[in-house]
C-alpha cells in the first residue's frame, strides 16, 4: 500500500528528483513546488547497560497509516511557535492534497505554497506546515528515527526542510530555560537547504546546538554527503557516552553526550523557506 501511495503522491506533486538539478526550460516555465514526504517516525529506548549490553525497545511508532494527522501525538503549528531566522512562511493547519499537509496511503506530506498569509497582523508570502510532538511525545535519551525524502521542481530555491529534536523545557513557564541552554538544546538530525546560490549549504546538514546563554548558540555541523532527493532513514541515538547519527544504518558521526544527556526532547517535522539559512528565494 505504501508504494502505491507514494506513486499517487508523485502524481499530485510532480516527480521526486534523484539529484539537485533543474533544466533552463524547467526553471523558466514550470510552476515551482517543494515539500517533504515522511514514511514513519519512531522513538526507541535503550534497555540495559548504557555503556554495554542491551537492546533497543520501541516506545513510540508513527506509521502515518490513518486518513488524517493523528492529533493525539502531533501539534499542528499555526503561524509559528518560535519566529526565528527571518523565514518567509507562516505555518497553517489545513489538511488536504491542495493544502499544506496531508496523510495518504501511509505517508505524511508537508508542502510549501506561494500565497500571502497573515498572522498577528503581519503578512508573509508563503504558507507551509510544521508538526511538533511537544507535550504529547517527549522522551529522555533513547533514539529518534525517521525515513523521509525531499522533493522540489520548477526551479524552487530557498526551501528548508528538517527533522529535528528540541529540548522540551524551552516552552515551560515554570523554568527559565531559553534556547539553547540546558533543557532547551537542539539536535538537527536532517536539515537541508535547496539553494544553489549557497553551495556550502546545498547539502544535508546534521547539527548539534548547545550554549551557555540565551541566543548564544555553539554549532557543531557536519555534512554526511547524501542526497536529500532520495529516500533515507535518519537516526539519532544516545549510547555509550555519545550522541550518534546514523543514515540508512551506517554510522556517520558522534559527539559527547555531556551537553545533551538526561533532558526531555520532542521531535519536529517542518518545511521552511528563505531567511538567514534558507537564503534567496526563487519561485515561479
Amino acid at each position: 500500500m505504501k508504494t502505491m501511495g507514494l506513486w499517487i503522491g508523485i502524481l499530485m506533486i510532480g516527480p521526486v528528483p534523484s539529484a539537485f538539478s533543474a533544466s533552463t526550460q524547467e526553471a523558466r516555465y514550470a510552476p515551482s513546488y517543494a515539500g517533504m514526504t515522511v514514511d514513519y517516525v519512531k522513538h526507541e529506548q535503550w534497555v540495559g547497560n548504557p555503556y554495554g549490553a542491551g537492546y533497543w525497545e520501541t516506545t513510540w511508532y508513527e506509521p502515518f497509516d490513518g486518513e488524517k494527522i493523528n492529533r493525539q501525538v502531533w501539534n499542528v503549528v499555526v503561524g509559528t511557535d518560535a519566529e526565528v531566522n527571518n523565514e518567509q512562511q507562516w505555518y497553517v493547519d489545513e489538511e488536504g492534497v491542495e493544502d499544506n499537509l496531508w496523510v495518504a496511503d501511509g505517508f505524511l506530506n508537508l508542502k510549501v505554497q506561494k500565497e500571502n498569509r497573515t498572522f498577528n497582523g503581519r503578512t508573509k508570502p508563503f504558507s507551509s506546515a510544521r508538526l511538533s510532538s511537544h507535550n504529547k511525545i517527549d522522551r529522555v535519551n533513547g533514539a529518534w528515527e525517521a525515513r523521509l525524502v525531499f522533493w522540489s521542481g520548477g526551479g524552487a530555491r530557498g526551501v528548508w526542510p528538517a527533522f529535528w529534536v528540541l529540548g522540551s523545557r524551552l516552552y515551560s513557564s515554570t523554568q527559565f530555560s531559553c534556547w539553547p541552554t540546558y533543557g532547551a538544546r537542539e539536535m538537527d538530525i536532517f536539515e537541508f537547504v535547496a539553494n544553489e546560490s549557497r553551495v556550502a549549504s546545498n547539502r544535508i546538514v546534521t547539527n548539534f546546538i548547545d550554549g551557555d546563554g540565551c541566543g548564544r548558540p555553539r554549532y557543531n555541523r557536519y555534512d554526511p554527503f547524501v542526497s536529500a532527493y532520495e529516500w533515507h532513514t535518519y537516526r539519532l541515538e544516545f549510547y555509550g557516552g555519545e550522541v550518534k547519527i546514523f543514515i540508512d544504518g551506517k554510522f556517520i558521526r558522534a559527539v559527547s553526550w555531556n551537553s545533551f544527556v538526561d533532558q526531555s526532547y520532542h521531535t519536529i517535522l517542518n518545511v521552511a523557506i528563505g531567511g538567514d539559512f534558507g537564503g534567496p528565494i526563487v519561485w515561479n
